[in-house]
């Protein structure tokens, strides 16, 4: 069995594997359930429509997403449509849970490859900070994460309806992994859509077509959003301290909140406080 430490973590593809087995490993971390081996992990990995489920503590199961402040936000449409075919039997709730970390580094001027001239460049944290030991690499993530959203799949489900959506490519037309990666369709589903909708979640959940009785379950009378909280925990020994929101009705939000491993404390209910990107 691989051991932590002998994770491979030394090219950008083995980094971008890494940082989606530390996001699982956080999620189940958070809801008290048992860690992956590296190797279990790879052998299961792709078998499920979601990466983990709780039946018997938070009652829910949960896709795991790692995204970064420079990347955008990637999440399939034909993945989303396949989660939602799962049986709602014996588990009824279902979200994305987005972990945002910290991925672009201050802008430098350097010379156009082409013709004369300077751009700025912002070089990726992941690949000058991560290192190449998991160590280094969880030590990384860890001090980065400053986000975690909740999305309830019912939601990604109408701003599908609503928006729909576009071909995207991960790795770009020029680059060698190409036909490893062929484009397919994603949610035109943004981090400003979700701060937008944390910010005013009753406005925005009746543009997406939820009724008052709906709507009434993801908030009390007269609210017009939902409160994040601020989560302090450890994972391989390194702290985390990061805002999470929670785009969910209330009984699966509080589940949730009772289930947490770690502090859960509140943050100012201002609805004019502005999300970090």
């Amino acid at each position: 069995m691989t051991a932590l430490k002998d994770i491979p973590v030394y090219t950008d593809e083995g980094r971008l594997t890494a940082v989606a087995f530390y996001g699982e490993r956080l999620g189940r971390w958070l809801l008290h359930l048992p860690l992956p081996s590296w190797d279990r992990w790879l052998a299961d990995r792709g078998k499920n429509h979601f990466d983990l489920e709780d039946p018997d503590g938070a009652r829910v199961s949960v896709e795991v997403k790692m995204a970064n402040n420079k990347d955008r936000l990637v999440l399939y449409a034909d993945q989303i449509e396949h989660q939602l075919s799962e049986p709602s039997f014996p588990i009824e709730d279902r979200f994305i849970l987005i972990f945002h970390y910290k991925n672009q580094g201050p802008g430098i001027l350097v010379p156009k490859r082409h013709g004369t001239g300077t751009y700025l460049h912002h070089p990726r944290l992941l690949r000058e900070k991560g290192g190449k030991t998991w160590t280094s690499l969880s030590r990384f993530l860890s001090s980065g994460i400053y986000r975690a959203d909740l999305v309830d799949i019912e939601i990604l489900k109408r701003w599908i309806e609503r928006n729909g959506t576009y071909e995207f490519a991960r790795y770009g037309r020029c680059n060698p992994y190409r036909e490893n990666f062929p484009p397919r369709r994603v949610a035109s589903f943004t981090r400003t859509h979700i701060r937008e909708l944390v910010l005013d979640t009753r406005a925005g959940l009746t543009a997406l077509g939820f009724g008052n009785a709906e709507i009434a379950r993801w908030l009390p009378p007269g609210a017009q959003r939902t409160l994040p909280r601020r989560i302090t925990t450890s994972l391989d020994g390194h702290p985390l301290d990061f805002e999470c929101t929670f785009l969910l009705p209330n009984g699966v939000k509080n589940r949730i909140l009772r289930r947490l491993n770690g502090s859960v404390s509140r943050m100012p209910a201002s609805p004019h406080r502005p999300l970090r990107a």
